[in-house]
């Protein structure tokens, strides 16, 4: 029992370790470096303002793009298990 107690308390203590790493991680990442370099290439990153004028179209192309992967599944689906047939089509 107290061996179980002591994997409790180091699984609680990685979870917290990961989440203030992850938290701190993001925020200084986000902020300090990611803001500097995105302002830097104006050409490359868009502005808040100029991705909304593109998103419509971003989102209607990925549909397009699953739909056709999609299709392109069930042309080559040869039956038998779910996860083999995936498997082999990532493959």
């Amino acid at each position: 029992m107290r061996g179980r107690m002591r994997m409790n308390l180091y699984v609680l203590l990685a979870r917290g370790v990961r989440g203030v790493f992850c938290d701190w991680g993001c925020r200084v990442w986000r902020d300090a470096v990611v803001e500097e370099r995105v302002s830097e290439i104006p050409a490359v990153y868009r502005t808040q303002e100029g991705i909304k004028s593109v998103m419509p179209a971003g989102m209607a192309f990925m549909f397009v793009a699953m739909v056709v992967l999609t299709v392109i599944y069930a042309m080559l689906y040869r039956g038998g298990s779910g996860i083999v047939e995936g498997a082999r089509f990532v493959r």
